[in-house]
């Protein structure tokens, strides 16, 4: 053990880290990314969404294994996988860490530990134990690995790290305090500034050949604005929207971010949606920045929406329809072409096209599932519904119970069948489940839910629906 973290080179076909246990602040997804492609662990994702499952319900057993039913109606512990990790030699990465309640943080104390305190017991009553420990008692009872491990005695992979991922402590707040001295003790810690404008520039450029200079500028105001009003509206101008706004605009010339009310600007600040004080407040710093609220101007060609052939034409913007055999799944529905709605479909045919997830929000009424149809129908796209409430749970969104031949049977739900089959995913009322439980939704969840179906392959779109 060293007191500072040490990367060996390779040897033998596999890299080891002699110190094992790292968190990143900011920007760490594409880090760990990054790392992971320089090295042989395979990443067994764990996501914070289902930590709170067990947080949730008073219990943390979600975290080391879960509870499921066999066919036969048997139920019996299925290992998660962070216990996969550990047992098979793979990074794990604790995505959101600062989320979970701190008790939690106790299951994982034991394999974060120094020496030979690196234990951890299981609910099935198995035990894991550190590989030495394990080789030590192999050798002095003479007991093969099979024996131990019918007895319940688990060797865990010298191999095996933890790579945590949290956001900075909220300062001058007691909730956002989560950087207690348990936690400081078990992990080495990492602060990943985040980028500089020069930074952020050359990589926009790089990748889009595209100069966002005022709104990178408006950006990084925002950022560095010791008003609380404007640091609220910061993460609307992210590095990753940045990069959304630069790719559209590389895409799509005509949408300037030079106007506040384009596309590409208004999705991102939510202007619409803003208070009255962050309104004003924005409204200031835009025409400091010379941003323009010049409004969209209008062409011919805006209330245009008509399939010809194999390409679907909106207003100005044009996509290939997609071929597929799931015909009774395509919506078919009555639709009018209100200009209103023929806009708005073409920015969303315009972001669906760059592979981007979609959020409409609106009031009761204004027509956001017609939209949604209209959309899908025109593109013939195959849908799966799923409508979300207060009691929606992570199990209820990834299972379906259904009664066949007397028995209760579980059948994917149509968020799994989206993912399996490549459809578009319609979640209605996606704000009225709890946020731990909508957290599933996430593009890197979604990463999980194929990896751990095994389904590595297949790429899905999905679709929220929030009113």
């Amino acid at each position: 053990n060293t007191t500072h973290p040490i990367i060996l080179p390779i040897s033998n076909g596999e890299n080891k880290f002699l110190n094992p246990n790292y968190l990143i602040f900011r920007g760490y997804m594409v880090t760990v990314a990054w790392l992971l492609a320089q090295f042989i662990h395979t990443v067994v994702p764990r996501i914070v969404s289902e930590f709170l499952i067990g947080v949730g319900s008073g219990s943390c057993q979600d975290l080391i294994q879960q509870r499921t039913t066999l066919p036969n109606g048997d139920t019996i512990w299925q290992n998660s996988p962070l216990v996969t990790a550990a047992l098979e030699g793979k990074m794990a990465v604790l995505d959101g860490i600062h989320r979970i309640h701190p008790s939690t943080l106790a299951v994982i104390h034991r394999l974060t530990s120094d020496g030979a305190d690196i234990d951890i017991q299981l609910h099935d009553g198995c035990r894991l134990i550190r590989h030495d420990r394990f080789d030590e008692i192999k050798s002095r009872y003479s007991l093969s690995d099979k024996q131990l491990n019918d007895s319940g005695v688990l060797r865990i992979h010298p191999a095996f790290r933890i790579v945590a991922l949290a956001e900075p402590p909220v300062q001058g707040s007691f909730a956002g305090q989560w950087l207690s001295s348990e936690m400081l003790s078990l992990f080495l810690f990492h602060e990943m500034r985040p980028l500089g404008l020069k930074e952020e520039a050359h990589i926009i450029k790089s990748l889009y050949r595209k100069s966002l200079g005022s709104v990178m500028k408006l950006a990084h105001k925002l950022r560095e604005s010791e008003d609380p009003v404007l640091q609220s509206l910061a993460g609307s101008l992210s590095t990753r929207q940045l990069l959304r706004i630069a790719r559209r605009m590389s895409t799509y010339p005509t949408d300037s971010p030079s106007y506040c009310r384009s596309p590409s600007m208004s999705s991102k600040s939510l202007v619409k949606f803003l208070p009255t004080l962050a309104r004003q407040a924005l409204d200031n710093v835009l025409h400091e920045a010379d941003i323009s609220k010049t409004p969209l101007s209008t062409t011919d060609n805006v209330n245009i929406c008509e399939v010809q052939g194999n390409t679907v034409r909106i207003g100005n913007t044009t996509a290939p329809r997609y071929q597929t055999s799931a015909t009774s799944k395509v919506p078919d529905i009555l639709f009018y072409d209100v200009p209103q709605h023929v806009s708005v479909l073409e920015w969303l045919l315009q972001d669906f096209s760059l592979g981007e997830h979609l959020l409409l929000v609106g009031n009761q009424g204004v027509g956001k599932n017609k939209l949604a149809d209209r959309l899908l129908q025109l593109l013939n796209r195959p849908r799966e519904y799923i409508q979300l409430h207060r009691d929606t749970t992570v199990q209820t969104l990834t299972l379906q119970p259904t009664v066949r031949d007397g028995v209760v049977v579980y059948e994917d739900s149509s968020l799994v069948q989206a993912v399996k089959y490549g459809h578009v995913l319609v979640v209605d009322e996606a704000d009225k489940a709890p946020t731990h439980v909508t957290c599933i939704l996430k593009v890197s969840n979604i990463q999980f839910i194929e990896k751990f179906m095994g389904n590595d392959s297949m790429k899905q779109i999905c679709m929220y629906i929030q009113s």
